[in-house]
């Protein structure tokens, strides 16, 4: 009988230990779920704003923020935040300025067209065809997701009434 309460509290005291161990272990992993699934409610809020609130979003701090409020305007192809996104395009975030790029390409505005080009070598690669597209529809041209025919195309199309496109095809080209 003694042997039995012996074994079943070395037992108990040995599940114990190994609880702790777990605790101890996986307890901050676990914290970092509500802090996981906090942000997540915050960009999820971001994405079912309003236009008025896309375009203050626009403005944030946090780099997510800002790039779900694109994304979003992007998706509704809302032209609400054009003028902010075209600040945007300058921004030092390589991602920011793809999500700028990628919107206003969206909702057709042309000043994005170098961007777009930009974003042919950019390292998401997986919008390279989004960006080819855009640039299509923008252009009525067609080189595919080829980064040296696009910023060569931007010479050949510029106008002297079109310097914008002429100091962009530079900018590309560098």
């Amino acid at each position: 009988m003694r042997r039995f309460r012996m074994r079943t509290f070395v037992l108990i005291a040995a599940v114990c230990v190994l609880l702790i161990a777990l605790f101890v272990v996986v307890g901050p992993w676990v914290r970092g779920w509500g802090r996981d699934f906090g942000r997540a409610s915050e960009l999820l809020g971001v994405a079912q704003s309003n236009s008025e609130d896309l375009v203050l979003h626009l403005s944030s701090a946090d780099p997510d923020i800002v790039m779900t409020a694109l994304s979003v305007l992007k998706d509704r192809q809302d032209p609400a935040g054009k003028d902010k996104a075209r600040e945007l395009l300058n921004n030092d975030n390589e991602y920011i300025w793809l999500n700028a790029a990628l919107y206003l390409g969206a909702v057709g505005d042309e000043q994005a067209a170098p961007y777009l080009i930009k974003a042919l070598t950019h390292a998401a690669w997986r919008v390279h065809e989004e960006a080819a597209d855009y640039l299509r529809t923008l252009t009525g041209q067609d080189f595919g997701a080829d980064y040296a025919a696009w910023a060569l195309s931007l010479i050949h199309i510029s106008e002297p009434t079109r310097p914008l496109y002429i100091s962009y095809a530079v900018f590309c080209l560098k």
